[in-house]
């Protein structure tokens, strides 16, 4: 497996046949015409040594790393060879020397198994070269070649299978749609199960095909979930009993995400299934599998239209203190706490579950690695729990933030914080939002500080379409919405909050120095995992399927920048104070303001 990672990768460069590729495209830079013609005469010369004598099969495997070398002028792993050598004729290559290796009639045997694993690897690096046409026929071919014995070729054919179905044209969609392979999809899943059951360890190439294919067939794969499924759970009883191999055990994952993802309908018989093995591995603290199990629990829990006993008897468990401690699993744990916050919020303060929720939200926002996720938990509580049940908790909430914000300011937490206030205000109003700040000390004055000194001092750092859609919304609410802002005692603000939101509407993004800085470092990428072949890695990988789109909580305003002209336009209009508001601004701002909301000034 480490030799065909390393060559399918192209981490082989310290051999002497990578460094002899590499001296022909080096050469070709300021000899191309030169260096083409003489090594085309001499792939020609090698391909006819092989057809005169397919015992010659060392020319044939020179010829076909040669022809690569000379064409390949601009590729990726990721997305194969986009830019070639004008001057190979690769279409002819392929058809003369490429195709009757693949047609082979003694498939899946090969006499000659490195010429099989030359041409399936030609086929890798020029897919987006070979005609959309013929992937379909590639495709079978390649399903054949997947029972190959050799672990080689049938590693390989798995690793063309999948990247063959993520082929990408120009404007990034893929190239092969789902309904052009469906009737395929039965034969490279039992080609590739049978070649992964057979396999003598667990192959991370036929594990990713298998996953590619049920991601990328979605819903036409539902007739084979009672097949597939009970062959996955039985290799996820196995792994999880000793986990080796973290980039094989992802793909798994992933795979039986796919399947709670695209087949709504076989989801009792997948909870079924999967259920038992997934409480063996929290039970068994299987710790490099529990943050794989959190995301597809609430993935599954997501798909129901309410949380039932059997979800609802898990709640409590996953607040538990100790689970937190494995910084892999807190970005899963708070992605299936929130699914219960949302879903079921009557139920959670029934349970007298919300106390023990604010527990761990004040245990991550107390640190600058994990406060967001904090927010994340406290944003789903004000979201989405029905007023008199915060009415008790707002104040201490308020408390813990501004005591973060004293002990250990840093432009992230701002960021959270300005995101949750706006939140705040979208959802129980501005004047509920001032009034809880003013209440958390002893004859208030707070709101004035924390407005200037926090909100609008660093709102223009906040990242991303809907946060900051959700800035600029919340912002118009306490211009146009709020009694309090309007008063002696705020009123001063309400120039300050005009300028911020124009920002806001008319610049981008400022640039955060701090950005990253507190990144959570326990979170990795597929690619990441590869450097922990054979090792225990404490990480959260997080799963393609079981990710969920960013809720809108202002859904129903489409232009926030409308938005503001409208209620701007009205509140001046009610409110005579707000002309002079806007007349106390400098000239520049308010040459900004005429071009915003016209005939304002």
């Amino acid at each position: 497996i480490e030799y065909i990672r390393r060559d399918i990768e192209g981490s082989d460069s310290d051999t002497r046949r990578r460094s002899a590729c590499d001296l022909i495209q080096g050469l070709s830079k300021n000899y191309e015409q030169t260096v083409t013609d003489t090594f085309q005469r001499y792939i020609a010369f090698l391909t006819e040594q092989y057809s005169s004598n397919p015992n010659n099969w060392k020319a044939k495997d020179t010829a076909m790393y040669l022809i690569t070398a000379l064409t390949v002028r601009g590729a990726t792993t990721q997305h194969g060879t986009r830019r070639i050598n004008d001057m190979v004729n690769i279409g002819d290559f392929y058809q003369g020397h490429v195709v009757p290796e693949l047609q082979d009639p003694s498939c899946p045997n090969a006499k000659y198994p490195v010429l099989k694993a030359d041409a399936i690897k030609f086929v890798s690096c020029f897919r987006l070269q070979i005609p959309k046409d013929r992937y379909v026929p590639l495709l079978q071919m390649l399903a054949g070649w997947v029972k190959c014995p050799s672990e080689v070729v049938h590693s390989y054919a798995a690793a063309s299978i999948e990247r063959l179905l993520m082929a990408r044209d120009d404007n990034n969609q893929l190239r092969l749609q789902k309904d052009e392979w469906k009737d395929l999809a039965g034969l490279l899943l039992q080609n590739l199960f049978q070649t992964l059951q057979a396999s003598k360890e667990e192959n991370e190439y036929v594990m990713k095909a298998i996953m590619r294919v049920i991601m990328n067939g979605q819903e036409n794969l539902g007739q084979f979930v009672p097949h597939i499924l009970p062959i996955l759970t039985s290799i996820l009883s196995q792994v999880a009993k000793n986990p080796q191999h973290p980039t094989f055990n992802h793909y798994l994952f992933e795979s039986l995400s796919g399947l709670v993802k695209f087949n709504n309908g076989t989801l009792s018989q997948i909870e079924q299934a999967v259920t038992p093995i997934f409480t063996d591995i929290l039970g068994s603290d299987t710790a490099e599998f529990m943050p794989y199990v959190f995301q597809i629990f609430a993935q599954m829990l997501e798909q129901h239209a309410e949380v039932n006993a059997q979800y609802m008897a898990m709640f409590a468990p996953m607040l538990t203190p100790s689970l937190y401690e494995n910084k892999g699993n807190i970005p899963a744990l708070v992605r299936l706490v929130r699914v219960y916050l949302e879903k079921a919020p009557q139920k959670v303060v029934a349970a007298g579950q919300l106390n023990p929720t604010l527990g761990v939200f004040q245990y991550l926002v107390s640190s600058k690695m994990y406060d967001h996720e904090g927010f994340g938990l406290l944003n789903a509580i004000v979201g989405y729990f029905p007023r008199e049940h915060l009415a008790d908790v707002l104040k201490t909430i308020l408390s813990i933030l501004f005591t973060r914000l004293m002990s250990s300011r840093t432009v992230k937490f701002v960021k959270c914080l300005t995101i949750f206030f706006s939140l705040f205000v979208i959802k129980l109003g501005a004047d509920t939002l001032i009034q809880t700040v003013e209440s958390v000390q002893a004859g208030g004055g707070l709101w004035k500080q924390v407005f200037l000194n926090v909100w609008l001092r660093d709102v223009q750092k906040v990242s991303g379409k809907i946060p900051r859609k959700m800035c600029s919304v919340a912002l118009t609410k306490l211009l146009t919405e709020s009694n309090a802002m309007l008063q002696d005692a705020f009123f001063e603000l309400w120039p300050q909050a005009v300028l911020a939101e124009l920002k806001m509407l008319e610049l981008g993004e400022e640039n955060d120095e701090e950005k990253d800085k507190y990144a959570n470092k326990h979170v990795v990428t597929v690619e990441q995992l590869k450097d922990q072949e054979q090792g225990y890695m404490n990480a959260f990988c997080p799963l393609q399927c079981a990710s969920k789109a960013e809720d809108d909580p202002c859904a129903d305003i489409q232009d926030d920048r409308a938005y503001f002209v409208q209620n701007l336009q009205r509140v001046v209009g009610s409110a005579p104070q707000c002309r002079g508001g806007l007349q106390s601004l400098p000239p520049d701002v308010q040459g900004i303001v005429r071009k915003v909301v016209p005939g304002l000034l």
